[in-house]
């Protein structure tokens, strides 16, 4: 069962980091995106900090328990942590660049921050979808049982029904 769950948990990762790939693209392409601050620096900032300390605690619980679901869960939090991270950086950078003299490039350190961040998450959830998959085909019964289950097929035709 953990296996199907985490392969269909990394396929909505997957889908995700690709469709944040792509919209950042479209922002990058259109010119950017002009950072609105406040609360936000402070968000991110708390985000990241929470994200990275639930990452560590489960991933922690993961190895005492010895589950592949919440070794699934802390590389998602992990992410989170990563893309919180990435929103942080990218409103101190473009506040940084907004009162530098280059305030032109601010609107751009959004998108290339979050295509960057794409690219780098990406193999974890890759990673997590190959594992699963390779857990899920081996979960195929053995050849003997096979045999075995045909062998009362042909004595017993209306099994078969």
């Amino acid at each position: 069962m953990e296996p199907t769950l985490n392969l269909f948990k990394a396929l909505l990762i997957i889908v995700v980091c690709v469709y944040a790939g792509v919209e950042a693209t479209r922002q990058l392409i259109a010119g950017g995106n002009p950072a609105e601050y406040g609360l936000a620096v402070f968000y991110g900032a708390a985000s990241t900090v929470g994200c990275f300390t639930v990452a560590w605690l489960m991933a922690r619980a993961s190895k005492e328990t010895r589950s592949d679901l919440v070794a699934v869960e802390a590389k998602t939090w992990l992410m989170d942590g990563l893309l919180s991270s990435a929103v942080f950086v990218g409103f101190l950078g473009a506040w940084w660049l907004e009162h530098s003299s280059w305030p032109h490039y601010a609107p751009l350190v959004d998108p290339v921050l979050l295509i960057t961040i794409v690219i780098l998450a990406l193999p974890v959830p890759l990673g997590i979808l190959r594992d699963s998959l390779k857990e899920i085909v081996g979960m195929a019964p053995s050849e003997p049982l096979v045999d075995e289950i045909d062998m009362l097929f042909v004595k017993d035709p209306q099994l078969a029904q």
